[in-house]
């Protein structure tokens, strides 16, 4: 497990580095970026990295690393895994890691994430993995 994680913090630090995010969109407390170069494709199933930064600073970090799988058939998503770090774009100390994956939720129309998921299931930056 020790390694598992030491994995997949070294693997989240990374791909913050080399990112080439893309900015999806923003409410009034957090923008949205998503690195168009990670994103794989296997049947109907995608994956990409999210990036939240935050607006406003808190003691919870700054921005919010996601490891995103979306369901193009079925037009929904769920978190298989994201981290807290405490500056902008996954930078900084990490502050948490959770590798937990979420339920499956509906993506909604008209919003950031189904933005999102149009881009992520256009197959237009997909790779097969």
């Amino acid at each position: 497990m020790k390694r598992l994680i030491l994995a997949l913090t070294t693997l989240t630090f990374s791909v913050a580095v080399s990112a080439d995010w893309m900015k999806m969109g923003e409410t009034e407390n957090y923008e949205v970026f998503i690195d168009p170069n990670t994103i794989s494709a296997e049947g109907y199933l995608r994956k990409s990295w999210q990036i939240r930064n935050l607006k406003m600073q808190s003691r919870a970090g700054e921005s919010d690393q996601y490891r995103m799988e979306h369901d193009c058939k079925e037009k929904k998503s769920r978190t298989l895994y994201w981290s807290v770090h405490s500056r902008y774009f996954a930078g900084g100390e990490l502050m948490k890691l959770a590798l937990e994956t979420s339920y499956w939720h509906p993506v909604l129309p008209h919003t950031i994430d189904w933005d999102i998921q149009k881009i992520v299931c256009s197959g237009q930056f997909s790779t097969r993995r």
